[in-house]
Protein backbone atom coordinates (compact mmCIF):
# COMPACT_ATOMS: atom_id res chain seq x y z
CA UNK A 1 0.00 0.00 0.00
CA UNK A 2 1.59 3.61 -1.08
CA UNK A 3 2.34 5.63 1.74
CA UNK A 4 1.38 9.36 2.03
CA UNK A 5 3.49 11.65 3.73
CA UNK A 6 1.91 15.62 4.29
CA UNK A 7 4.23 17.63 5.87
CA UNK A 8 3.10 20.10 8.56
CA UNK A 9 -0.10 18.47 9.41
CA UNK A 10 1.23 17.28 13.13
CA UNK A 11 2.38 20.35 13.43
CA UNK A 12 -0.70 22.12 12.40
CA UNK A 13 -3.19 19.90 14.67
CA UNK A 14 -0.83 20.69 18.06
CA UNK A 15 -0.70 24.30 17.20
CA UNK A 16 -4.44 23.88 17.18
CA UNK A 17 -5.17 22.23 19.95
CA UNK A 18 -2.63 24.39 22.09
CA UNK A 19 -5.02 27.41 21.02
CA UNK A 20 -7.99 25.79 21.66
CA UNK A 21 -7.32 24.68 25.26
CA UNK A 22 -6.23 28.04 26.46
CA UNK A 23 -8.47 31.57 26.22
CA UNK A 24 -10.20 31.69 23.65
CA UNK A 25 -11.52 34.65 21.55
CA UNK A 26 -15.01 34.49 19.15
CA UNK A 27 -12.53 36.17 16.39
CA UNK A 28 -9.64 34.10 16.90
CA UNK A 29 -12.54 30.80 17.18
CA UNK A 30 -13.23 31.50 13.86
CA UNK A 31 -9.96 31.94 12.23
CA UNK A 32 -9.03 28.10 13.69
CA UNK A 33 -11.96 27.27 12.19
CA UNK A 34 -11.74 28.44 8.69
CA UNK A 35 -8.06 26.94 8.95
CA UNK A 36 -8.96 23.56 9.84
CA UNK A 37 -11.15 23.65 7.45
CA UNK A 38 -9.48 24.67 4.54
CA UNK A 39 -6.43 21.74 5.70
CA UNK A 40 -8.85 19.24 6.07
CA UNK A 41 -10.22 19.76 2.26
CA UNK A 42 -6.60 20.27 1.00
CA UNK A 43 -5.78 16.55 2.76
CA UNK A 44 -8.97 14.89 1.14
CA UNK A 45 -7.58 16.45 -2.15
CA UNK A 46 -4.36 14.95 -2.14
CA UNK A 47 -5.67 11.79 -0.73
CA UNK A 48 -8.01 11.36 -3.87
CA UNK A 49 -5.69 12.63 -6.41
CA UNK A 50 -3.15 9.94 -4.98
CA UNK A 51 -5.68 7.50 -4.93
CA UNK A 52 -5.12 7.05 -1.26
CA UNK A 53 -6.96 6.77 2.34
CA UNK A 54 -6.46 8.36 6.03
CA UNK A 55 -4.99 5.00 6.92
CA UNK A 56 -2.33 5.07 4.54
CA UNK A 57 -0.79 8.41 6.62
CA UNK A 58 1.85 7.49 9.20
CA UNK A 59 0.56 7.09 12.78
CA UNK A 60 1.04 10.64 13.80
CA UNK A 61 -0.51 12.19 10.89
CA UNK A 62 -3.61 9.42 11.09
CA UNK A 63 -3.69 11.10 14.83
CA UNK A 64 -3.44 14.60 13.52
CA UNK A 65 -5.99 14.29 10.76
CA UNK A 66 -8.48 12.51 12.92
CA UNK A 67 -8.24 15.25 16.10
CA UNK A 68 -8.71 18.05 13.46
CA UNK A 69 -11.83 15.56 11.07
CA UNK A 70 -13.40 15.57 14.56
CA UNK A 71 -13.35 19.13 15.76
CA UNK A 72 -16.97 20.46 16.94
CA UNK A 73 -16.25 24.12 16.94
CA UNK A 74 -19.79 24.86 18.15
CA UNK A 75 -19.27 23.36 21.43
CA UNK A 76 -16.02 25.33 22.22
CA UNK A 77 -16.53 27.70 24.03
CA UNK A 78 -15.24 31.35 24.29
CA UNK A 79 -12.89 32.99 26.89
CA UNK A 80 -10.47 35.91 26.81
CA UNK A 81 -7.64 36.29 29.68
CA UNK A 82 -5.88 39.78 30.14
CA UNK A 83 -1.67 39.66 29.85
CA UNK A 84 -0.44 39.44 32.83
CA UNK A 85 3.06 41.36 31.64
CA UNK A 86 5.33 38.06 31.90
CA UNK A 87 7.65 36.92 29.08
CA UNK A 88 5.83 36.59 25.78
CA UNK A 89 4.97 32.52 24.79
CA UNK A 90 8.18 31.26 23.54
CA UNK A 91 10.79 33.90 24.09
CA UNK A 92 13.22 32.35 27.07
CA UNK A 93 16.27 30.98 26.02
CA UNK A 94 19.36 30.68 28.20
CA UNK A 95 22.76 31.87 26.78
CA UNK A 96 25.44 29.11 26.64
CA UNK A 97 23.05 26.31 26.79
CA UNK A 98 22.84 24.69 23.37
CA UNK A 99 27.08 24.41 23.79
CA UNK A 100 26.70 22.90 27.12
CA UNK A 101 24.63 20.47 25.54
CA UNK A 102 27.38 19.83 22.81
CA UNK A 103 30.16 19.52 25.10
CA UNK A 104 28.34 16.76 27.42
CA UNK A 105 27.14 14.67 23.74
CA UNK A 106 31.28 14.88 22.67
CA UNK A 107 32.21 13.78 26.14
CA UNK A 108 29.96 10.98 26.65
CA UNK A 109 31.00 10.03 23.36
CA UNK A 110 34.60 10.02 23.98
CA UNK A 111 34.28 7.95 27.88
CA UNK A 112 35.69 4.20 28.17
CA UNK A 113 35.75 3.70 31.83
CA UNK A 114 33.68 4.14 34.82
CA UNK A 115 35.74 8.07 36.11
CA UNK A 116 35.07 9.21 32.93
CA UNK A 117 30.92 8.07 33.00
CA UNK A 118 31.24 9.45 36.24
CA UNK A 119 32.64 13.09 35.38
CA UNK A 120 29.84 13.56 32.29
CA UNK A 121 27.26 12.56 34.91
CA UNK A 122 28.35 14.92 37.27
CA UNK A 123 28.51 17.63 34.48
CA UNK A 124 24.86 16.97 33.46
CA UNK A 125 23.14 16.38 37.21
CA UNK A 126 24.78 20.42 37.79
CA UNK A 127 23.75 21.74 34.41
CA UNK A 128 20.46 20.80 35.24
CA UNK A 129 20.57 22.02 39.07
CA UNK A 130 21.67 25.44 38.01
CA UNK A 131 18.81 25.50 35.24
CA UNK A 132 16.14 24.62 37.35
CA UNK A 133 17.69 26.76 40.29
CA UNK A 134 17.56 30.06 37.07
CA UNK A 135 13.59 28.97 36.55
CA UNK A 136 12.49 29.47 39.94
CA UNK A 137 14.19 32.91 40.72
CA UNK A 138 12.80 34.17 37.53
CA UNK A 139 9.02 32.05 37.91
CA UNK A 140 9.15 31.64 34.17
CA UNK A 141 6.31 29.55 33.15
CA UNK A 142 7.01 26.05 30.45
CA UNK A 143 5.20 28.23 27.98
CA UNK A 144 7.61 31.11 28.44
CA UNK A 145 10.81 28.74 27.46
CA UNK A 146 11.53 28.47 23.27
CA UNK A 147 10.75 25.31 22.63
CA UNK A 148 14.88 24.36 22.08
CA UNK A 149 15.20 25.31 25.83
CA UNK A 150 12.42 22.75 27.07
CA UNK A 151 13.69 19.83 25.11
CA UNK A 152 17.21 20.70 26.62
CA UNK A 153 15.44 21.00 29.98
CA UNK A 154 14.01 17.80 30.09
CA UNK A 155 17.20 16.32 28.36
CA UNK A 156 18.82 17.72 31.56
CA UNK A 157 16.88 16.71 34.03
CA UNK A 158 16.19 13.10 32.29
CA UNK A 159 19.57 11.99 32.23
CA UNK A 160 20.07 13.79 35.74
CA UNK A 161 18.61 10.71 36.88
CA UNK A 162 20.71 7.92 37.82
CA UNK A 163 18.95 5.04 36.41
CA UNK A 164 18.40 7.17 33.34
CA UNK A 165 21.95 7.85 32.43
CA UNK A 166 22.42 4.21 32.79
CA UNK A 167 20.15 3.36 30.29
CA UNK A 168 22.20 5.90 28.15
CA UNK A 169 25.66 4.34 28.91
CA UNK A 170 24.31 0.85 27.74
CA UNK A 171 22.47 2.50 24.29
CA UNK A 172 25.59 3.97 23.80
CA UNK A 173 27.46 0.51 24.18
CA UNK A 174 25.20 -1.13 22.15
CA UNK A 175 25.02 1.32 19.08
CA UNK A 176 28.44 2.04 18.82
CA UNK A 177 29.57 -1.56 17.45
CA UNK A 178 26.74 -1.58 14.79
CA UNK A 179 27.05 1.82 14.02
CA UNK A 180 31.02 0.89 13.33
CA UNK A 181 30.35 -2.44 11.58
CA UNK A 182 28.48 -0.73 9.03
CA UNK A 183 30.52 1.62 8.59
CA UNK A 184 33.40 -0.78 7.66
CA UNK A 185 31.49 -2.20 4.61
CA UNK A 186 31.98 1.16 3.23
CA UNK A 187 35.79 2.39 2.41
CA UNK A 188 35.14 6.00 2.24
CA UNK A 189 33.87 6.50 6.06
CA UNK A 190 36.05 6.80 9.03
CA UNK A 191 35.75 3.87 11.48
CA UNK A 192 35.51 5.67 14.73
CA UNK A 193 31.86 6.61 15.14
CA UNK A 194 30.17 9.35 17.72
CA UNK A 195 27.03 8.82 19.28
CA UNK A 196 24.62 11.64 20.21
CA UNK A 197 21.15 10.65 21.62
CA UNK A 198 19.66 13.92 21.69
CA UNK A 199 16.45 16.24 20.63
CA UNK A 200 16.52 15.96 17.08
CA UNK A 201 13.46 15.92 14.64
CA UNK A 202 13.42 12.23 12.24
CA UNK A 203 14.95 9.13 12.81
CA UNK A 204 18.81 10.17 12.57
CA UNK A 205 21.01 12.59 10.95
CA UNK A 206 24.73 11.80 10.29
CA UNK A 207 28.05 13.97 9.35
CA UNK A 208 31.50 12.70 8.23
CA UNK A 209 34.25 14.67 9.47
CA UNK A 210 37.96 14.54 8.98
CA UNK A 211 38.60 11.01 10.93
CA UNK A 212 35.15 10.62 12.29
CA UNK A 213 31.55 9.67 11.60
CA UNK A 214 29.17 11.79 13.89
CA UNK A 215 25.63 9.85 14.22
CA UNK A 216 22.78 11.90 15.86
CA UNK A 217 19.53 10.15 17.48
CA UNK A 218 16.34 10.75 18.74
CA UNK A 219 16.79 10.46 22.61
CA UNK A 220 13.99 8.12 23.39
CA UNK A 221 16.22 5.73 21.20
CA UNK A 222 17.83 5.05 24.28
CA UNK A 223 15.32 2.50 24.74
CA UNK A 224 16.39 0.19 21.62
CA UNK A 225 17.81 -2.81 21.68
CA UNK A 226 21.17 -4.46 19.26
CA UNK A 227 18.40 -5.52 17.26
CA UNK A 228 17.04 -2.69 16.18
CA UNK A 229 20.10 -0.64 16.50
CA UNK A 230 21.60 -2.98 13.82
CA UNK A 231 18.23 -2.09 11.67
CA UNK A 232 19.12 1.84 12.24
CA UNK A 233 22.97 1.64 11.63
CA UNK A 234 22.07 -0.34 7.91
CA UNK A 235 19.19 2.64 7.30
CA UNK A 236 21.62 5.35 7.92
CA UNK A 237 24.72 4.16 6.07
CA UNK A 238 23.54 2.01 3.89
CA UNK A 239 20.27 3.36 2.92
CA UNK A 240 18.86 -0.61 3.08
CA UNK A 241 17.62 -0.62 6.35
CA UNK A 242 14.05 -1.92 7.23
CA UNK A 243 12.25 1.32 8.19
CA UNK A 244 9.50 0.07 8.95
CA UNK A 245 10.46 -2.17 11.84
CA UNK A 246 12.71 1.07 13.58
CA UNK A 247 9.29 3.22 13.20
CA UNK A 248 6.87 0.28 14.64
CA UNK A 249 9.84 0.20 17.38
CA UNK A 250 9.24 3.89 17.96
CA UNK A 251 5.54 3.31 18.36
CA UNK A 252 6.34 0.80 20.82
CA UNK A 253 5.81 1.27 25.22
CA UNK A 254 9.16 1.60 25.72
CA UNK A 255 10.15 4.27 23.34
CA UNK A 256 7.06 6.38 24.30
CA UNK A 257 7.23 5.88 27.65
CA UNK A 258 10.55 7.90 27.37
CA UNK A 259 9.05 10.06 24.87
CA UNK A 260 6.39 10.85 27.54
CA UNK A 261 8.91 11.66 30.51
CA UNK A 262 11.30 13.83 28.61
CA UNK A 263 7.82 16.06 27.52
CA UNK A 264 6.81 16.15 31.66
CA UNK A 265 10.60 17.27 32.63
CA UNK A 266 10.71 19.53 30.03
CA UNK A 267 7.91 21.54 31.20
CA UNK A 268 4.02 21.95 30.03
CA UNK A 269 1.97 24.91 30.33
CA UNK A 270 -0.47 24.16 33.56
CA UNK A 271 -3.73 24.25 31.58
CA UNK A 272 -5.87 20.87 32.86
CA UNK A 273 -8.80 21.54 31.35
CA UNK A 274 -9.13 19.97 27.73
CA UNK A 275 -11.18 20.79 24.62
CA UNK A 276 -13.71 17.47 25.60
CA UNK A 277 -12.16 16.25 29.10
CA UNK A 278 -11.38 17.92 32.04
CA UNK A 279 -8.64 15.83 33.68
CA UNK A 280 -9.56 17.54 37.01
CA UNK A 281 -13.17 16.22 36.43
CA UNK A 282 -11.55 12.72 35.85
CA UNK A 283 -9.58 13.15 38.98
CA UNK A 284 -12.57 13.69 41.26
CA UNK A 285 -14.26 10.53 40.14
CA UNK A 286 -12.07 8.14 40.35
CA UNK A 287 -10.56 9.75 43.71
CA UNK A 288 -14.06 9.28 45.42
CA UNK A 289 -14.82 5.91 43.67
CA UNK A 290 -11.41 4.16 43.89
CA UNK A 291 -9.38 6.12 46.61
CA UNK A 292 -12.32 7.37 49.32
CA UNK A 293 -11.81 10.57 48.60
CA UNK A 294 -8.15 10.59 50.32
CA UNK A 295 -5.73 10.82 47.40
CA UNK A 296 -3.95 14.44 47.35
CA UNK A 297 -4.71 16.37 43.18
CA UNK A 298 -1.19 16.13 40.85
CA UNK A 299 -0.40 18.24 38.96
CA UNK A 300 -2.88 17.33 35.62
CA UNK A 301 -1.74 18.55 32.04
CA UNK A 302 -2.24 17.24 28.32
CA UNK A 303 0.74 15.83 26.89
CA UNK A 304 1.61 17.81 23.67
CA UNK A 305 2.03 15.19 21.02
CA UNK A 306 -0.35 13.07 20.00
CA UNK A 307 1.33 9.72 21.26
CA UNK A 308 0.19 6.30 19.47
CA UNK A 309 0.88 3.78 22.66
CA UNK A 310 1.10 5.48 25.49
CA UNK A 311 -1.64 7.31 26.85
CA UNK A 312 -0.56 8.57 30.44
CA UNK A 313 2.10 8.88 32.40
CA UNK A 314 2.84 9.25 36.47
CA UNK A 315 5.75 11.60 36.99
CA UNK A 316 6.91 11.20 40.91
CA UNK A 317 9.59 13.82 41.10
CA UNK A 318 7.27 16.22 40.64
CA UNK A 319 3.57 14.63 41.39
CA UNK A 320 2.57 15.06 37.77
CA UNK A 321 -0.01 13.21 35.80
CA UNK A 322 0.15 13.62 31.88
CA UNK A 323 -2.55 11.75 29.70
CA UNK A 324 -2.03 11.99 26.07
CA UNK A 325 -3.66 14.41 23.74
CA UNK A 326 -4.49 11.50 21.34
CA UNK A 327 -7.42 11.02 24.36
CA UNK A 328 -9.03 14.70 24.14
CA UNK A 329 -11.82 13.52 21.42
CA UNK A 330 -15.11 13.89 21.45
CA UNK A 331 -15.38 10.33 20.80
CA UNK A 332 -13.21 8.96 23.36
CA UNK A 333 -15.50 7.52 26.06
CA UNK A 334 -15.76 9.19 29.91
CA UNK A 335 -14.54 6.15 31.06
CA UNK A 336 -11.38 5.80 29.05
CA UNK A 337 -9.81 8.64 30.32
CA UNK A 338 -10.82 7.78 33.96
CA UNK A 339 -9.16 4.55 33.15
CA UNK A 340 -6.28 6.03 32.87
CA UNK A 341 -6.68 8.29 35.38
CA UNK A 342 -6.69 5.52 37.84
CA UNK A 343 -4.02 4.03 36.14
CA UNK A 344 -1.28 6.43 37.10
CA UNK A 345 -2.95 7.46 40.47
CA UNK A 346 -1.89 3.88 40.88
CA UNK A 347 1.56 4.77 40.26
CA UNK A 348 1.34 7.85 43.10
CA UNK A 349 -0.40 5.58 45.72
CA UNK A 350 1.85 2.46 44.77
CA UNK A 351 5.63 3.49 44.23
CA UNK A 352 8.11 2.53 42.18
CA UNK A 353 9.41 -1.28 42.86
CA UNK A 354 13.60 -2.04 41.66
CA UNK A 355 15.06 -4.98 41.21
CA UNK A 356 18.26 -5.24 40.11
CA UNK A 357 18.71 -1.61 39.45
CA UNK A 358 15.67 -1.70 37.24
CA UNK A 359 12.34 0.27 37.64
CA UNK A 360 9.17 -1.94 37.85
CA UNK A 361 6.53 -0.16 37.42
CA UNK A 362 3.35 -2.59 36.48
CA UNK A 363 4.11 -5.15 39.51
CA UNK A 364 1.92 -8.17 39.64
CA UNK A 365 0.01 -6.45 43.19
CA UNK A 366 -0.36 -3.32 40.53
CA UNK A 367 -1.85 -5.62 37.86
CA UNK A 368 -4.15 -6.98 40.00
CA UNK A 369 -5.50 -3.29 41.75
CA UNK A 370 -5.74 -2.26 37.95
CA UNK A 371 -8.44 -4.82 37.55
CA UNK A 372 -10.34 -3.59 40.27
CA UNK A 373 -11.31 -0.61 37.89
CA UNK A 374 -15.03 -1.56 37.16
CA UNK A 375 -14.99 -1.10 33.66
CA UNK A 376 -11.59 -2.55 33.16
CA UNK A 377 -12.38 -4.81 29.87
CA UNK A 378 -14.29 -2.31 28.10
CA UNK A 379 -11.82 0.28 28.83
CA UNK A 380 -9.11 -1.98 28.02
CA UNK A 381 -10.55 -3.08 24.38
CA UNK A 382 -11.20 1.00 23.40
CA UNK A 383 -7.65 1.48 23.87
CA UNK A 384 -6.18 -1.43 22.36
CA UNK A 385 -8.79 -0.48 19.17
CA UNK A 386 -6.58 3.03 19.24
CA UNK A 387 -3.60 1.71 19.62
CA UNK A 388 -4.08 -1.19 16.50
CA UNK A 389 -5.54 2.30 14.83
CA UNK A 390 -1.84 3.39 14.67
CA UNK A 391 0.13 0.64 13.70
CA UNK A 392 2.24 1.11 10.61
CA UNK A 393 0.24 -1.35 7.52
Amino acid sequence: MKRIRIQGLVKLANRIRDELSGPLSGERKAVLQKRVRNALQQIDEILKRESATVNTLPAPSRKAYMFLSTLDFDAINCSSSPSDGSSPVGSVSFRGLRRSLQGILDQWAMARNEGSFQHVYEHIYSHSEHLEELIREDAIAPEQLTRETREIRGWLAYFAQRNHFDDYVTALQTATPCFIEAARALPKLPNEVFIHFKPIRGLYSSRTYRNLLLVKLPTPMVSFGRDTFELLAGLAIHRNGQKQLIMEAMLDEPYQSVLCELELLAGIADTSKGIWHDPAQSFERVNSAYFGNTMKQPRLVWSRIFTSRKFGHYDQAHDTVMISATLDRNDVPELVVDFIMYHELLHKKLGVKWSNGRKLAHSANFQRKERHFVKYDEAKSFLNKLAKESRIS
